[in-house]
């Protein structure tokens, strides 16, 4: 089955980029529900990505590695193989007023990535002119040891209200995230495809109020200093509040050599 065919019937259940566990069916598009309104300033690695490929339209979230470098989650860009358009925007925390965006030209998705299980659930693109850096503009900090801080940051656009009717973001918003253990983690998809969590992947949460939503896949989970841990990747049904993060840390070998693979042969 190619990966058109696959994208496209997952597609069809819905597309919603913070999915409910694989067995739920509910693909990811994740947004900030409750939150706080967030300033650029303090969040300058956030990038708002707008993909539209083999005939589907969504929206991710991503981090800026290096001028020419995002970093996001493998299933915002799975299915993008021959018709397809990805634009990054940056700078800015209102939608509307984002005046500075890239077209992504290449992308690297990790080659052990499963759709089912959305584990190894990572993806690095190329933007097709450099970024200026600056005071909304800047990088963020991966570490190959996961930091001591518990205490953590996600910013994104995804949708700010899902019931009676979903709202989506007009601005960036931020929730604070508190690290689970590994026990509590893998309970949260124990009945799921994946039995268990595998040691990239990390789970957070805050509360049902204050949580990554619809619109979110692929936001930077980070650490006060401005290291980013986690990226968004999905959640279950059964437990909402609870966000299991692509572990970035663990990743730290394979984000290096291949972000300087995609950047050189660029």
């Amino acid at each position: 089955m190619s990966a058109a065919i696959l994208y496209k019937i997952i597609t069809a259940s819905v597309i919603l980029m913070l999915v409910n566990c694989p067995s739920t069916h509910s693909f990811m598009e994740g947004r900030i529900v409750g939150g706080e309104t967030a300033k650029m300033k303090h969040y300058p690695h956030s990038v708002y990505l707008d993909a539209a490929c083999d005939g589907g339209e969504w929206h991710c979230g991503a981090s800026i590695l290096n001028q020419k470098i995002l970093l996001t989650a493998a299933h915002c860009v799975m299915g993008c193989d021959e018709d397809w358009a990805i634009s990054a925007f940056a700078g800015n925390e209102v939608i509307d007023e984002m005046k500075l965006y890239r077209k992504i030209s290449r992308y690297i998705i990790h080659p052990k990535y499963e759709t089912t299980s959305f584990t190894h659930d990572i993806a690095l693109l190329l933007m097709s002119k450099h970024l200026p850096f600056g005071t909304t503009i800047k990088r963020v900090i991966i570490k190959n040891r996961f930091p001591k801080d518990k205490d953590l940051t996600i910013a994104g656009w995804g949708t700010i209200k899902e019931s009676p009717e979903t709202v989506r973001a007009t601005r960036l918003k931020a929730v604070k995230q508190k690290l689970l253990s590994k026990k509590d983690c893998r309970k949260v998809c124990q009945n799921a495809i994946i039995e268990g969590v595998i040691d990239g992947m990390l789970c957070a949460k805050y509360n049902m109020e204050n949580r990554p939503s619809h619109g979110d896949s692929g936001s930077a989970l980070m650490t006060s200093d401005g290291t980013q841990v986690g990226l968004v990747s999905f959640r279950t049904e059964k437990t909402p509040d609870i966000i299991v993060y692509t572990n970035v840390t663990y990743y730290y070998q394979w984000i290096r050599s291949n972000a300087k693979r995609l950047y050189c042969n660029g």
